[in-house]
């Protein structure tokens, strides 16, 4: 036991850095989400919520309704609204700050619920605590842009919020489960736990599976606020699997204390099913819902054929890393031919538990769809979302792909297309597989060939896609995409949306790291001028330090840990925290001398935080990193594709970095040639404001400068690094200059500063 929980508080450490994120793109599969009707004097209108994980949204999925009306703020939200809002639900833009922000300030003004606007098309996510969401007791909501665009064409009204729930598919050929068996409708019903191993500190009849009356499982300490599942009966009973609460209590460090140590060993059994009907070559499934957080838990789905004196069972949930974040879906997993025609047949869901949560509940089992194609979400991406022009390189592709069908599939072809920002093709291959078999999966197969993108600033998009001559049972998972761009100087990870802000448990952890990876084929003449990176809490970590550090490296044992002995030292920075720092950035930081770049050289951009600072990052599942490193040594490169390093030790000069898989933090590297644009940061004593800010038509600059400028240029970039306009002026000191940024789309654009006193950045959201 002692090993375990060594190893546990070590692993641990990584988890709590995905505990204080804010919610970001992909960040849970089918989140719970409610209803938003209103009655307008125009007429009714219907948007979709996703529940945020503060407040009481989550408490009111099951219990109820949320009635008041609606007002429009022309606010972000992000100061202390005037507006008397007592009774009233607050229709909110998302803006610069963190999301419990907003929604503390519609409850301080009043409001019984709160609905953040989204200002761009991406997709809903979930919105997480970040520094208030503790205070938030009011139900808060993420809408679309689109959605909150039409209400406020129709006009405010009677508000009325409800659960959303997710439906079973009518399209089911539904063979055991229509009448509910597996749905745990107040109770366990003819199922059975059955437990393996002794848990000495657990009540009488204590079981590990235990009946759940909403599907959540907030209780264990290490969990996290999304621990819920979204079945189409959640509200009315789940099964539950608490690994986490039965070894800790609930209280975090408390491990073993429980009243179930971990590991933990536990069966949910079905009763006796009949399918002596079932023909025998029908192709059957057990399709269930389930919401689990993995940690370093194994999961299966056994069966018998003889009233469970003997069982088959295979693993599932493989897919899902350690520490991954909350999953919640409907799953169909395959049965074998042999339970065609029995009469006692039995199902089983086991679970050998080590930390989170397992949640099941409306179990079926079905005929399964003949042709089912998918790619999965592990595909390469370029080595960089952002790269500049003088550094790019080719790259290759690759992307798993899955047959979930019930029949073999032929001439199967997995097709990649890359796209302008025009929409023109500029490139496309295809890798031909032929025959999958039925329930396969086809992993790590590169494509022939590299791409080149051209040196032409702007963003791209790639999309992968499966095809096949037969008509597709869904459709909708046989692509996936992505984004990149190529810009004038900057390297990146990220481009620039979804941004969070994380951090590990400071009692643990008080100095960590993070770095990014950078791979320089064309080093020479170029330098690096400066460092753009984010913190989530400036305000509260305003006097501290951090330690930037450009580091060389070359990983000799290709083991893709950065060793410190592994790396040197290039040039280092510090910087103070000042507290008025824009929340989650851009924070630019020269380097005293800029150092000099060398080619096919890898880099790691390194950032130490030292006391309770959360940096700025996005674990948007599009940036699949993790495909991109192993492409990498399916091509044969000798370096390692990596993106972001996570490193826990108060000596980061030594201490080891792995990769953080797919989570990306905001550090920028701008290079440029040696000798030009080589200007320090403009002093804090010149005050630059953009105002209003977020802003939909005119944005305002006004300078404050201690002494006259000759020439100041002003440089509208957006998130990816590409240029939108340049702007000169001359002998500028107390001058205001007016941009029109009506023909911007929403989203975040940075406006550059540039003076021969020195340069600087600020960031302004356009929201429309």
């Amino acid at each position: 036991m002692q090993n375990f929980t060594t190893r546990m508080r070590q692993l641990l450490l990584l988890s709590a850095v995905l505990l204080f994120t804010q919610g970001l793109n992909a960040q849970l599969v089918n989140p719970r989400t409610s209803q938003i009707s209103v009655e307008t004097p125009t007429g009714n209108v219907t948007l979709v919520g996703v529940d945020a994980a503060f407040g009481a949204a989550r408490d009111l999925y099951c219990s109820g309704s949320t009635t008041g009306e609606s007002m429009s703020l022309a606010t972000d939200g992000c100061a202390a609204i005037s507006d008397d809002l007592a009774g009233r639900i607050a229709f909110i833009d998302r803006g610069e700050c963190n999301f419990d922000e907003k929604c503390l300030n519609a409850q301080n003004a009043g409001a019984t619920a709160a609905v953040i606007c989204n200002n761009s098309a991406e997709a809903l996510f979930v919105m997480r605590t970040v520094d208030v969401g503790g205070e938030v007791s009011i139900p808060c909501y993420l809408a679309s842009q689109a959605d909150c665009v039409a209400l406020r064409t129709a006009g405010d009204g009677t508000v009325t919020i409800s659960r959303l729930a997710e439906a079973l598919d009518a399209r089911d050929q539904v063979i055991w489960g229509a009448g509910g068996e597996g749905s745990f409708t107040d109770g366990i019903g003819d199922w059975m736990s059955v437990d393996y191993g002794a848990c000495p500190n657990a009540p009488d009849g204590f079981k590990l599976w235990q009946w759940e009356q909403e599907g959540t499982a907030y209780t264990g300490a290490y969990a996290g606020t999304l621990a819920a599942i979204n079945s189409p009966t959640a509200c009315s009973g789940t099964m539950l699997l608490n690994s986490d609460f039965y070894d800790n209590a609930g209280t975090a460090g408390n491990f073993g204390n429980g009243d179930c140590a971990a590991p933990q060993q536990a069966a949910l059994i079905s009763p006796a099913i009949d399918l002596s009907a079932v023909s025998a070559d029908a192709g059957l499934a057990v399709k269930f819902y389930q919401g689990l957080r993995q940690f370093q838990s194994s999961h299966y789905l056994g069966w018998s054929i003889d009233g469970g004196m003997t069982w088959d069972s295979t693993l599932i949930n493989d897919d899902l890393e350690v520490n991954s974040t909350l999953v919640s879906r409907a799953e169909r997993v395959r049965l074998p031919k042999e339970v065609n025609g029995q009469s006692d047949v039995r199902i089983k869901f086991s679970m050998s538990a080590n930390y989170y949560f397992w949640i099941i509940d409306d179990v079926q089992i079905i005929e399964r769809e003949s042709f089912n194609l998918a790619v999965d979400q592990f595909f390469a991406i370029p080595p960089n979302t952002i790269t500049p022009a003088s550094q790019i390189e080719p790259f290759g592709f690759l992307a798993d792909v899955r047959n979930r069908g019930a029949a073999s599939q032929d001439d199967v072809v997995l097709n990649v297309n890359i796209f302008n920002e025009a929409g023109d093709e500029i490139y496309n291959n295809q890798l031909a597989y032929g025959t999958i078999p039925a329930d396969s999966v086809v992993e790590n197969q590169a494509f022939d060939g590299l791409f080149t993108p051209p040196a032409e600033v702007g963003v791209y998009t790639g999309v992968y896609s499966i095809t096949s001559p037969n008509e597709e049972f869904n459709p909708g998972d046989n692509s996936q995409g992505f984004l990149f761009a190529i810009s004038d100087t900057t390297f990146a990870k990220e481009l620039g949306a979804g941004f969070t802000s994380v951090a590990p448990d400071f009692e643990t952890t008080p100095t960590w790291s993070y770095g990014n990876y950078f791979y320089v084929p064309n080093g020479d003449g170029y330098e690096v001028r400066s460092v753009t990176f984010g913190i989530g809490n400036p305000e509260e970590a305003a006097g501290l330090f951090i330690v930037g550090t450009l580091l060389k490296w070359e990983d000799a044992n290709d083991d893709g840990i950065s060793q410190g002995d592994e790396r040197q030292l290039v040039d280092f920075f510090e910087y103070e925290i000042l507290g008025d720092e824009p929340v989650n950035g851009p924070i630019n930081v020269s380097f005293n001398e800029a150092p000099a770049l060398e080619s096919d050289t890898e880099y790691i951009m390194l950032i130490n935080y030292g006391g309770p600072i959360r940096a700025t990052a996005t674990d948007d599942f599009a940036l699949q990193y993790l495909a991109t490193g192993l492409l990498a040594g399916e091509l044969g490169l000798d370096r390692a594709d990596l993106a972001t390093l996570f490193g826990n030790s108060d000596d980061f000069i030594n201490e080891d970095l792995g990769a953080s898989g797919n989570f990306s933090a905001l550090i920028r590297m701008h290079i440029n040639t040696i000798g030009v644009n080589t200007e320090e940061v403009l002093a804090i004593e010149n005050k630059v404001e953009l105002f209003p800010n977020p802003v939909n038509e005119i944005l305002t600059v006004r300078f404050d400068l201690v002494e006259a400028a000759e020439e100041v240029t002003l440089r509208v970039t957006d998130a990816t690094g590409r240029v939108i306009s340049q702007s000169p002026f001359q002998n500028v000191q107390r001058n205001s200059f007016d941009f029109d940024v009506s023909n911007l789309a929403s989203g975040v654009y940075y406006m550059n500063i540039i003076t021969e006193a020195g340069h600087r950045t600020e960031r302004f959201v356009v929201a429309k």
